[in-house]
């Protein structure tokens, strides 16, 4: 059996993403052999579709694998829900409808 942990931050409305944050939990949770869920906050959800992924990217370097957990803000104040892309896709970050 695998561990699968949450990652959160709790953060606020105008927060800065906090990286580092993040970084000291998904590092917690591999250490363990686990594989870290990425919940939202409102740092790592901020600014454009492209600026949230970039977030998700960052996070990525540092573990093997991860899940991230989209909310809407129904359900969550700091959640979001990105656009969808193409897997096929040769260019990263490439829309359905680019």
């Amino acid at each position: 059996m695998s561990l699968v942990a949450g990652a959160c931050v709790v953060d606020a409305p105008g927060a800065a993403f906090d990286e580092a944050a993040y970084g000291r939990q998904l590092e917690s949770i591999a250490a363990v052999n686990g594989t870290p869920v990425i919940f939202p906050s409102y740092g790592l959800t901020s600014g454009s579709d492209a600026d949230m992924i970039l977030r998700y990217q960052r996070l990525a370097q540092d573990v093997e694998r991860f899940i991230g957990f989209e909310l809407s803000t129904e359900f969550l104040p700091s959640g979001r829900l990105a656009v969808t892309f193409k897997r096929d896709s040769p260019r990263r970050g490439r829309r359905d409808n680019a």
